[in-house]
């Protein structure tokens, strides 16, 4: 990564390939986000705490 000097401090920054690779990983994982939320029937803002809980309860209700 490219060093600049920034106040006196090193400061490191990310190259335009390493931030364009971040953001693909973003989107793919916030579309795999949406798309289990979709198929549990939540909003797709559901984040995956609330998804993991509601697969939890389905797994608890199937056990009992």
């Amino acid at each position: 990564m490219i060093q600049a000097k920034r106040f006196g401090n090193r400061v490191v920054l990310p190259s335009i390939a390493q931030i364009t690779h971040d953001l693909k990983n973003l989107i793919i994982h916030e579309d795999a986000r949406r798309a289990h939320a979709v198929a549990d029937g939540l909003p797709e803002t559901a984040s995956w705490d609330e998804i993991g809980t509601h697969r939890a309860k389905l797994e608890a209700a199937a056990k009992a």
